[in-house]
């Protein structure tokens, strides 16, 4: 039971926090450009989640640069290209272009 709350909650945090991004993102490109949002995202982002795991993974370097490549074209793009529409549209627009 613990364990099914635990989901819930962690599902509807999730939500919440995707959902309060585009709000967010254009809030704070008032005061960053787009890039500079996109290295701010970037950090916090990886902070967050050195406090939530911090073991590191025993991976060779390879790994390293090939896991660093993926990241870097797969949720850096989306995020550049969400925050330079952000720069041209409202967030609502945004939001329903997205569904």
């Amino acid at each position: 039971m613990k364990y099914h709350l635990l989901g819930h909650f962690l599902a509807f945090l999730s939500v919440f926090l995707w959902s309060a991004l585009y709000v967010s993102v254009k809030i704070l490109l008032e005061s960053f450009g787009a890039l500079e949002l996109l290295f701010l995202q970037f950090i916090v982002g990886y902070i967050f989640l050195i406090l939530l795991k911090p073991k590191f993974l025993k991976t060779t370097l390879k790994q390293e640069l090939s896991l660093a490549l993926a990241g870097l074209c797969g949720i850096s793009i989306y995020n550049l290209f969400l925050n330079l529409a952000m720069l041209h549209s409202s967030a609502l627009m945004s939001v329903l272009s997205s569904l």
